[in-house]
């Protein structure tokens, strides 16, 4: 038969039978008790027999209990529970005028009941009854607050409240705490360091200063259980045995449990070297501290000024839209009409009980796919360059797509690209200005990098090198088209030419055509979208945003 002595936990009911404690008892003023004055009985309950009636037949002041299971209460008329079957050593302590006496009876529990077991406390710390693994708890390291200390007599940190991640590295945030109703089972995985208290660090060989105190190695020994009680008042009283602890280490291992659910568990514990002082933790479940918000995503179609979003996301409960524009939206797909045209980041939130996440996308809204030589130019010379945003350089199936590269913004990782400068002047002059850098590729017989245009010379790639070119823009219907002429022009891509992608030097004769897809000037922002059509065939599209520049 299992032996569950001292490890089983549970909700105590009582009925306390009052008594006088000016009566005077048997014993006379002054005289001792003995273990034989204490006497007891046990019987079943009515309503199940694994709940036990247990009933004092001494007198005294005060009558005291442990039911051999963890738990205790206090009166003359009290009822233990016993969910699992096995042997128990009941003690009964008897308080009188003249001292105290205890006395014990071994009672049997013939039949687990699993229907104690479930209970909520229960379910709550461990997962339940079908949980067999049970539950692993960590200590909630992101939120603020989640470690402190304050006063003994305290119900939160008020003297220092940790910030989020404030012990990182002290070992305190990797342990993790697992409670299992299969024999009450604990287990502490230290992963083999524990954060102490600096009056503790005498207690374990190793031990260093870090965080603000110290941390130690430590590998939490097998076999540790764990046993709640609820006493006066209703405060539950969460035990580890042989010395366990949970979280930071104070030299106790007795937690009084201020709040309890599925979700999160908060304890406070006091301080073996400072009576005055009480710790808090507070604990969530590890598959809530490993899960993540929801990952937003969205697309979008423009007609006009118009655009209909798709919601991509996953996992959401709620959502939040920012069109960029002073309006907002909670539907999962809006559709929005802008009041002009321009430049526009949208926002959308989305929301679970993991957390919020934003996805944000630079929106060009514009009615217009051409552009006269004045906008193009300025009326003498007007430099353009990449817009620093996600989207502004990017290859895809269809015209502004970037489905195959370029919806990151690249403006970083690629800075040496994003300070190019393409120059159109009055005099149907192109000027390509490169600051001095380029990004190389291996087309080009350079590696892929950012490397002084010097480099170049030389190479399948010294015809791209800066320099004046000629350019027509042909306004003759439909989109605008600006073709810049001579060998080596082209805007922000070197290799892409109507129909393909170069693998080595350009040709000696050459033209390459830009189809515009939008202008705007918004007052603030004035933006040209142009596409190459690399596939020769409408399959395949580079397609750029440029931003001129403010004289």
């Amino acid at each position: 038969m299992k032996n569950y002595i001292y490890i089983f936990l549970s909700f105590v009911f009582l009925a306390v039978v009052s008594c006088d404690p000016q009566e005077e008892d048997d014993f006379g003023l002054g005289s001792a008790p003995t273990s034989a004055d204490v006497q007891f009985s046990v019987a079943p309950s009515a309503e199940n027999e694994n709940i036990l009636v247990f009933t004092n037949k001494s007198t005294g002041f005060k009558a005291v209990w442990d039911f051999g299971n963890g738990t205790g209460a206090e009166g003359d008329v009290v009822r233990g529970t016993y969910p699992l079957e096995g042997q128990y050593t009941v003690t009964l302590t008897i308080y009188t005028s003249g001292g105290s006496a205890s006395n014990t009876q071994t009672v049997e529990i013939a039949v687990t009941d699993p229907s104690l077991l479930d209970i909520p406390v229960y379910n709550m710390l461990t997962g339940g009854p079908d949980n067999l693994e049970g539950k692993t708890w960590v200590i909630d390291a992101k939120n603020p607050g989640h470690f402190g200390v304050g006063p003994v007599d305290g119900d939160s940190p008020s003297y220092y409240a940790a910030p989020a991640n404030d012990k990182a590295g002290s070992g305190l945030y990797n342990d993790e705490f697992t409670f299992t109703l299969d024999g009450f089972s604990y287990i502490q995985d230290t992963k083999g360091d524990i954060f102490i208290n600096t009056k503790q660090a005498g207690n374990f060989p190793g031990a260093y200063e870090n965080a603000g105190d110290y941390t130690a190695p430590y590998d939490a020994q097998d076999g540790l259980k764990w046993t709640i009680s609820e006493g006066e008042g209703g405060i539950q009283t969460l035990k580890i045995s042989n010395n366990g602890f949970i979280g930071y280490y104070t030299g106790v291992s007795t937690y009084q449990v201020l709040s309890l659910d599925d979700k999160k568990m908060v304890l406070k514990f006091e301080d073996a070297a400072d009576p005055t002082l009480s710790w808090f933790e507070t604990l969530i479940p590890l598959d809530v501290a490993n899960a993540t918000p929801p990952s937003p995503a969205f697309s979008y179609t423009i007609s006009g000024l118009t655009l209909s979003f798709t919601n991509n996301t996953e996992d959401a409960d709620s959502y939040n839209w920012d069109f960029g524009d002073n309006t907002t939206s909670t539907e999962a797909s809006p559709v929005h009409t802008y009041a002009s045209e321009g430049m526009y980041t949208v926002s959308l939130s989305a929301t679970n009980v993991n957390g919020t996440d934003t996805e944000k996308k630079t929106i060009i809204v514009s009615t217009t796919n051409t552009i006269t030589l004045s906008q193009l130019t300025g009326d003498n010379s007007k430099t353009w360059k990449l817009l620093p945003a996600a989207g502004s350089f990017g290859v895809g199936p269809s015209k502004g797509s970037t489905e195959w590269f370029g919806s990151a913004d690249l403006s970083g990782e690629r800075s040496c690209l994003f300070n190019d400068e393409f120059i159109f002047r009055t005099d149907n002059k192109y000027v390509y200005n490169a600051r001095g850098d380029v990004y190389a590729e291996p087309y080009m017989g350079v590696g892929e990098e950012c490397v002084n245009e010097s480099t170049l010379v030389g190479t399948n790639a010294e015809p791209w090198m800066s320099g004046t070119h000629g350019f027509v823009l042909n306004n003759t219907g439909g989109p605008s088209v600006i073709t810049l002429q001579g060998v080596g022009a082209f805007i922000a891509l070197p290799k892409a030419y109507n129909g393909g992608e170069y693998a080595g030097a350009p040709p000696t004769e050459s033209s390459v055509s830009y189809e515009v897809m939008f202008y705007v000037n918004d007052g603030e922002n004035e933006l040209l979208g142009i596409t190459i059509d690399v596939s020769g065939s409408g399959g395949s599209f580079w397609s750029f945003i440029l931003k001129a520049e403010n004289e």
